[in-house]
Order: C-alpha cells, then sequence, then structure tokens
C-alpha cells in the first residue's frame, strides 16, 4: 500500500477510504472487538484496545505487543534498585549490582562515591569514608590546665575503620599541669573488640620546648582501648614510664601523626 497525500480537487474514492484506515490506529474495547471489525488484517496495521491500554501491530501471522524501544522492560521489585542487565530485552531492578568490568571511572569535577557509615559486616566491603578536622585540647590527669593556642585542630581521614590523624598544636598558657599529659577529642572513639591489645594503637610523635628534658627514654603517644584521647608518658627509664605533664610550659609544641582503629 502506498502512502496517500491529497491535494485539493481529489476525489475520495471507497480504494482511499481502505487505504486511510490502513493508516490509522484504530481503537476496540478487546481482542474480541478487533477481531470481529478486522477480519482480514494487513502486515503493519495497528490498534488499540482500550480496555487494557495496549498497542497492538499485525506482524503478517498475528497480533502482538507494539514496543517501539525494541522491546526493552523492567523486572524485580526492589524499591530505588539499581537497574542492572538482565537479558536483551529486559532490565532487572536489585538491591546489590556488581560490576564485571575492568575500571570504574569518575570523570566530573565535585563527584565522588559517599560512603556514609554503612556498617557492612563484610569485612572486604569498604563501608565509610570521611575526612575532615576535629578541635582537640590538652589535658593533665594530676591537675592543673594548659591551654591551646592558635594551632588547635588535627585533621583527619576516615578509611573504613581505620582513623588517620596528623597535626601540630602548641601551647599558649599553663597553670601547674601534673601527672599525664593527653590530647582529648578525637573525631572517633577507638576500638575495643579486638583481642591481645590488637585494639591499641601506638602514634608517631614529638613533644618540643618542655621546661626541662624528659629523663625516662623516647616520649610515646597511645590510643587506648575504646577512647577518643592520645596519653603520653616516656617510656625506658629503670623505674617504669614517666609522666611530664609538669614539664609542658607555654611554647611547647605537640607534633602528632598516625593512626587507630575503631569499630565502625
Amino acid at each position: 500500500m502506498t502512502y496517500k497525500q491529497w491535494v485539493n480537487g481529489d476525489i475520495l474514492q471507497a480504494a482511499d477510504q481502505n487505504a486511510l484506515s490502513l493508516q490509522t490506529i484504530n481503537r476496540f474495547a478487546d481482542a474480541t472487538a478487533r477481531d470481529a471489525a478486522i477480519t482480514s488484517p494487513s502486515e503493519g496495521m495497528f490498534v488499540y484496545l482500550t480496555g487494557s491500554n495496549a498497542l497492538q501491530y499485525y506482524d503478517g501471522s498475528a497480533w502482538v505487543a507494539a514496543d517501539i524501544s525494541g522491546g526493552v522492560s523492567w523486572s524485580g521489585s526492589t524499591a530505588n534498585g539499581i537497574g542492572t542487565y538482565g537479558s536483551s530485552s529486559s532490565i532487572v531492578a536489585e538491591s546489590t549490582a556488581t560490576y564485571d568490568g575492568t575500571t570504574l571511572q569518575l570523570t566530573t569535577s565535585g563527584g565522588g562515591l559517599k560512603l556514609d557509615g554503612l556498617a557492612s559486616s563484610n569485612a572486604n566491603t569498604l563501608d565509610d569514608y570521611e575526612e575532615g578536622e576535629a578541635a582537640v585540647t590538652l589535658t593533665a590527669s594530676g591537675g592543673g590546665t594548659i591551654t591551646v593556642g592558635t594551632n588547635n585542630t588535627i585533621a583527619y581521614t576516615k578509611i573504613g575503620r581505620v582513623v588517620h590523624i596528623q597535626g601540630e598544636l602548641n601551647v599558649a598558657s599553663v597553670s601547674s599541669p601534673s601527672t599525664q599529659l593527653s590530647i582529648a577529642g578525637l573525631p572517633f572513639t577507638s576500638s575495643n573488640t579486638l583481642t591481645d591489645m590488637a585494639d591499641r594503637s601506638w602514634l608517631s610523635t614529638s613533644v618540643m620546648f618542655l621546661s626541662s628534658a624528659v629523663t625516662s627514654g623516647d616520649i610515646i603517644a597511645m590510643v587506648a582501648a575504646n577512647s577518643t584521647t592520645i596519653s603520653y608518658f616516656s617510656g625506658g627509664g629503670g623505674s617504669g614510664v614517666q609522666y611530664f605533664a609538669n614539664l609542658v610550659d607555654s611554647g611547647t609544641s605537640i607534633l602528632i601523626g598516625g593512626s587507630y582503629i575503631t569499630d565502625s
């Protein structure tokens, strides 16, 4: 059948009417009404069934569903799921998607993957990432005060359960501090579920410009289990550890870097 175009003065013949009917979409309530009206359908003819809101065409041997996009459909019932390949004609919505490629690359500036405390129980799953700065304070366990100066923050990056920290603090003033020096206010609480003291973290540190020298060995910094505090002492002396908060004075600098483990 040739596509018909009309001009002024044309006479509408019965054949023309039939040609027009083949170039339109006829509407029927259902397939029964369609078959009763169209007893000899032609290939390529379209109909619309109002009862089921179905668009169909005749392929030369049967009425089939019209799918202009090539037959792609959705399956699955996961709300807010990720669409993955199901087959050549289906996309599956699922809660867990597996990427079977080589490199997943994000190229737009300002974008990224957000892993916001997902708390997965799978040991091989990266479920958290955060970076920022935390304001901290200096304390003395035996009393007195240590006031931090303008350098009073540490930077941190949390990847999974490991928290990396670094920074330099300066002391503005003191008032009779004694016993153990500590940095309080770490951004995350350290683990208390690991065995054999594996939840203790030992950090790289230096304390400079004390009023006098520490006498019993290297200065050590530790994050104990279930803590948001870095505790300082000096080890190596024959009489055991030495606390030196009393040696901190105005102008003391504390340099810290390292990492500790959390439970989430």
